[in-house]
């Protein structure tokens, strides 16, 4: 008995997120997660979706409930993360900042708060099948999104202030919006939409799920491996480069 489509999806989600869990480790092993946590939210979802992919396919050969709600709940955490992940790059770019912060402290805490708020309630409104705690926290990841969209264009407007380094940062910011834009449409049409459309219903059309889900969670990781790679590289350098100057000191006071 052959692949069915969903199966066949979650297969090429399990081929794509394992080199990119190996990456994202490389990437929190070399920033270090205790102070990088943008890092492990970005580690964390291709562990989710590798997770949740295999848990897909076990599903639908068993035909078991419980391992397809867990497959729906594991998978939830994707969009949380990338979200999360953007904000812990805009936070990187704001302390570069050659200014003072055009944000309010208070917004940062309140868009943490409010994306672990989210999260939480994703969880128990799939958990208890409350539709309306699940429509709850859609609203607020919108929310979220639309806001950390706006200050990636408040600091898009200073580019000029930034080192090379943090404006390559700042371009794949804005340069993933679009996709994290669809992928966010995507959450709301599959929330509030009616059980026979193709958004809705325990079992999505297929076609819908692949682009306007995995395919922007591919391109936005894609990108966000990109930008931790250089963070990574920049670390390198700047340690290279205090190691010469202590040598350098040395001799002199020799």
């Amino acid at each position: 008995m052959g692949l069915s489509s969903h199966q066949s999806l979650s297969v090429v989600i399990i081929i794509y997120f394992v080199p990119a869990l190996l990456v994202a480790g490389w990437i929190c092993f070399s920033c270090g997660v205790g102070h990088q946590l943008g890092w492990l939210y970005l580690f964390i979802l291709p562990l989710a979706r590798i997770v949740g992919a295999s848990l897909q396919i076990v599903s639908e050969q068993n035909h078991t409930d419980s391992f397809s709600t867990a497959a729906t709940i594991i998978g939830s955490s994707g969009l949380m993360a990338l979200i999360l992940v953007m904000l812990e790059l805009l936070q990187k770019v704001k302390e570069k900042l050659l200014k003072s912060d055009p944000i309010p402290p208070t917004l940062w805490r309140v868009l943490h708060l409010s994306q672990w708020a989210a999260f939480i309630l994703s969880i128990v409104g799939m958990l208890n099948s409350n539709d309306h705690l699940s429509k709850a926290a859609t609203i607020i990841v919108a929310v979220i999104f639309a806001t950390q969209a706006f200050i990636s264009i408040v600091f898009a407007m200073q580019i000029k202030n930034y080192v090379e380094g943090h404006k390559r940062i700042m371009i794949i910011l804005i340069s993933s919006m679009p996709f994290l834009t669809i992928r966010v449409l995507y959450g709301i049409l599959s929330t509030f939409v009616t059980a026979g459309s193709v958004f809705g219903g325990p079992r999505p059309n297929v076609v819908a799920l692949a682009l306007m889900q995995y395919l922007m969670e591919f391109i936005v990781v894609a990108m966000y491996l990109v930008a931790g790679l250089w963070v990574t590289s920049w670390r390198d350098r700047k340690s290279g480069e205090d190691e010469i100057q202590m040598m350098r000191g040395s001799d002199g006071a020799r």
